[in-house]
């Protein structure tokens, strides 16, 4: 989720940041207990509308494999990367796990999905290292194959992976299908439509589909409401309309990605420095033991969803939540920095000394196949 680099320019950390802000409002809407407004379905609720329409994950998650798809294309798959995403994995599962079982919190819980957090954890970062094995495949086919074949490829991915699956609920293809497109959609930005786009043409574009997703969800939430067809109200705004699949969601985000690639924001150390934090809020704040307790014990929901000023309450939430997640991660960042560097270093070590005996090996064998032919010869 996050390149290392200290003069890049601010427009794609801005994003990251602005990305994670759009997770966290998801979460806000999915995680959270509306049991009041589920007491009475059908009568409608503008306050269950907005939940709807701000489930901006989805749009977050295809931004952050649009700007690595978008920065992989041109370099080879750095072990550094992967390894540094494990350790964090591994290092706030099992410090979530400590402090809540310590607290009381959680009780009879195994610690065994915690411990094996790379397997069990945070499904975005598992798709994303899996992503990222499987980048220098994806890089060869962006890299070798002619513009056009790419842009074939791209169109016939789209129309299985994204169009069809968004008006019928088919093949299911997972998020880590439509990944795969949106990294080649940031790689194919990046070859063939780096230098600077018509930014009216899209945003009109941005506009166009923004508002129909809206009279979309609000047309199946009213269809449910008048007709009482709970699916309706709950089911297909959310499978098939704001899904990481749905069309409407890989359009919003490319558009947002290209507009953002346009605007020239020079390096800013505030904006960069606060970027590195993503991938650990991201972390922290959707840990599946401790989301129960930051969206239903914290200040919970139930509380406010009937109120006037409930979009109030969701926005200071949404923020305390990046500003807690936020501070946390900087003292770890602070404190642990370098022994983790350190670490990183020494695995990485591990495995090049590893795939160098490994390549010794197979010259060997190669060569003494080869002598074992030519002595077959001589005889």
């Amino acid at each position: 989720m996050k390149e290392q680099t200290s003069t890049r320019k601010s427009n794609f950390e801005l994003l990251r940041i602005v990305a994670i802000l759009l997770v966290i409002t998801s979460h806000f809407c999915v995680h959270s207990n509306k049991a009041i407004y589920f007491q009475n379905p059908y009568t409608f609720n503008i306050n269950y509308f907005l939940t709807l329409i701000f489930t901006t994950g989805n749009i977050a998650n295809n931004i952050f494999i649009l700007i690595t798809g978008y920065f992989m294309v041109k370099k080879e798959k750095n072990n550094k990367k992967i390894i540094s995403l494990i350790l964090d994995m591994e290092f706030y599962s099992i410090s979530i796990y400590l402090i809540l079982n310590a607290l009381g919190l959680i009780k009879n819980i195994s610690p065994l999905k915690s411990i094996f957090a790379i397997f069990y954890g945070n499904w975005f970062c598992i798709y994303y290292i899996i992503l990222y094995l499987i980048s220098p495949y994806l890089n060869h086919i962006l890299n070798t194959l002619p513009k056009e074949k790419i842009k074939k490829l791209i169109i016939t991915l789209l129309i299985l992976i994204s169009v069809v699956p968004t008006f019928i609920d088919v093949w299911g293809f997972t998020s880590h299908d439509v990944f795969i497109l949106s990294y080649l959609i940031g790689g194919y930005i990046r070859l063939y439509l780096d230098k600077k786009q018509d930014t009216k043409r899209i945003k009109i574009v941005l506009l166009y589909t923004i508002v129909l997703v809206i009279l979309c969800v609000l047309s199946l939430y009213l269809i449910g409401i008048t007709f009482k067809i709970f699916p309706f109200i709950e089911y297909y705004p959310h499978k098939l309309l704001v899904n990481n699949t749905s069309i409407f969601v890989i359009i919003i985000a490319t558009c947002i990605f290209l507009l953002v690639k346009n605007k020239n924001i020079q390096y800013n150390r505030s904006i960069n420095v606060a970027s590195t934090t993503v991938l650990g809020i991201y972390l922290i704040h959707d840990n599946e033991l401790l989301r129960y307790i930051i969206w239903n014990k914290f200040v919970p929901i139930d509380l406010y969803f009937t109120k006037w000023y409930f979009p109030i309450y969701a926005i200071i939430k949404i923020l305390i939540v990046f500003i807690i997640c936020y501070i946390i991660v900087k003292i770890k960042q602070m404190i642990l920095n370098k022994p983790f560097n350190y670490i990183v270093d020494k695995i990485e070590e591990m495995i090049g000394d590893s795939n160098e005996r490994t390549r010794r090996k197979q010259i060997w064998l190669f060569k003494r196949k080869n002598y074992r032919r030519v002595d077959k010869i001589k005889k």
